[in-house]
């Protein structure tokens, strides 16, 4: 482990303000919107990455670099940051309208979070294009590794000459981190003030605190959500502006794991409170900076996460304040129920089964084609029944479901594979494909066990983000132990458990024959289980 002296511990310190001041406004940015709507923007973070990617557009057509007059770098930062703002809030204020605004009336909670992952996707597309639209060979700065896929960074014009104010202190304390510190804290204050001395901000307090009340005064609590909105996309174009011009590149990549970290610092400082959001922010800042030394870099946001997820659990009104609102107060979902006894279900059901089955006949006497694509339908149906039990049956909020079916499929190559350091030190009697495929739903089993235990104290969109937590944890875990999983390229040599001698089927075939196996054994196990008393 690397030896901390003083003169480390200070950098670090820095590192960490400078980057924890970045996760504070968005932290800011999110506890200010939730508190009032009361409901979880789960696009948030989508909404800061398109910001870093169009404020990064704009530098480059402006053309001003580190060279140029003081004057120009001024008002170029000025209108770069401008621009972040104006663009995040354009973006949150859409996501109001479309996410939140059409379920006000109905107090549905589910709605608005399903409605807002989709935007976060649609967001993240739209941050690709406009990259792809807009960059020129010299914008392309280098490549960053995300989910598997390698992108490429937008470079970020170099607007701040790198001035290190304190050298011979044996730190390194550069104006662009003076800056940083100084604006950020700066706008954390403005917030403030504008929330405790303007009409608007009492405005926005009172209908976060009763918004029953705030009707009856004369309020519109409609109009406090829209404007707490539009603040809170102010506040991530800005921090987009300043982490863009600090870290000198832009990327749509950063949209989920900011948003999990902006969820982290607002539950930690109390949801609801500025205040403790601001100092959580700082605080995940500088320990994020410790970890990336003490440790390793790669594993900070799986800490983060997993801080995430024991803070839900644990604490849910915050650690460093009382929040006004609580992730705890959100509804859970209206069970359902499945009612296979229906008329022409049941005739419905086995027709699809018999079509199934001779499927590989047609497609071989049609000349279709299709086998792969049909069996992927297959282990999908497979999924999504697993799925439905969680959702449907419990009224269960689950957003990394499939992360389970990462889980099972990594179990299943690290005991098969012929390119995994596991399988190759197992007896040849270990390894057999059969013996792995229960084996990988029994592991997949054993952690659904374990991240249910510390979950059952959550419910509703508390649960979502918990859930949405643990699903990126199990693909950063996978990628971060490339010894045993190879890592981004995961694994290949993976054997198919045979169902029929291969002189009588081909792998496609066996495949196709294996997923129609493992859906109709879903479909089959769920509708019984739902008729039970135990569903």
């Amino acid at each position: 482990m690397p030896s901390l002296d003083a003169a480390t511990v200070l950098q670090l310190l820095i590192y960490g303000l400078t980057n924890g001041a970045v996760v504070a406004l968005t932290a800011i940015g999110f506890t200010l919107a939730y508190a009032v709507a009361r409901q979880i923007n789960l696009a948030y973070g989508n909404v800061f990455a398109v910001s870093t990617v169009v404020v990064a557009t704009v530098a480059t057509w402006l053309g001003i670099t580190a060279e140029a007059p003081l004057w120009q770098r001024v008002v170029a930062v000025a209108v770069v940051s401008l621009c972040g703002a104006a663009c995040g809030t354009i973006l949150n204020v859409g996501v109001e309208r479309l996410a939140f605004r059409p379920f006000r009336a109905t107090g549905d909670s589910l709605g608005p979070l399903i409605a807002t992952v989709g935007l976060s996707f649609i967001l993240y597309q739209g941050a690709i294009w406009w990259r792809a639209a807009f960059q020129n060979p010299r914008s392309l700065q280098s490549q960053l590794l995300h989910n598997g896929v390698v992108l490429p960074l937008l470079a970020m014009p170099d607007l701040i000459p790198n001035i290190d104010l304190t050298a011979r202190m044996g730190v390194s304390f550069t104006l662009k981190d003076l800056i940083v510190l100084a604006l950020a804290t700066m706008l954390a204050i403005g917030v403030g003030a504008f929330l405790m001395r303007t009409r608007a901000g009492r405005l926005l307090r009172a209908a976060a605190q009763d918004p029953e009340l705030t009707t009856l005064s004369g309020g519109d609590p409609a109009r406090a959500q829209l404007f707490a909105f539009a603040l809170a996309g102010a506040l991530a174009g800005f921090a987009a502006a300043i982490f863009s011009t600090y870290t000198g590149a832009a990327s749509g990549q950063f949209g989920l794991r900011t948003g999990l970290a902006a969820i982290t610092a607002a539950v930690l400082g109390g949801v609801g409170n500025p205040r403790g959001a601001l100092l959580a922010g700082v605080l995940i800042g500088v320990v994020s900076s410790f970890n990336d030394y003490l440790l390793d870099p790669q594993w900070t946001p799986v800490l983060v996460l997993v801080l995430l997820i024991v803070l839900l659990a644990w604490r849910p009104t915050g650690v460093l304040s009382a929040g006004s609102a609580s992730l705890a107060d959100a509804g859970s979902t209206t069970p359902t129920t499945f009612d296979a006894a229906r008329p022409g279900t049941r005739s419905l059901l086995v027709a699809l089964l018999m079509l199934a089955i001779v499927y590989p006949m047609l497609d071989a006497a049609l000349g279709w084609q299709r086998i792969a694509s049909v069996t992927a339908i297959l282990l999908l149906v497979a999924l999504g029944v697993g799925l439905s039990v969680v959702v449907g049956l419990a009224g269960l909020i689950d957003l990394g479901y499939a992360a389970f079916f990462a889980i099972g499929g990594y179990t299943a190559a690290l005991l098969t594979s012929s390119g995994s350091r596991l399988s190759l030190s197992l007896p040849a009697g270990l390894r057999e494909p059969w013996l792995a495929l229960p084996l990988a739903g029994l592991v997949a089993a054993g952690f659904g066990i374990a991240f249910g235990l510390p979950s059952v104290r959550t419910r509703g969109e508390y649960l979502a983000i918990v859930t949405l937590a643990f699903g990126e944890i199990v693909p950063g875990v996978i990628w971060h132990l490339p010894y045993w999983t190879g890592g981004a390229n995961g694994l290949s040599g993976v054997p198919l458990p045979a169902l029929l001698p291969a002189a009588f089927a081909d792998r496609s075939i066996q495949a196709y024959g294996l997923a129609l196996l493992l859906a109709t054994t879903a479909c089959v196990v769920v509708l019984r289980l739902a008729s039970s008393r135990t569903g």
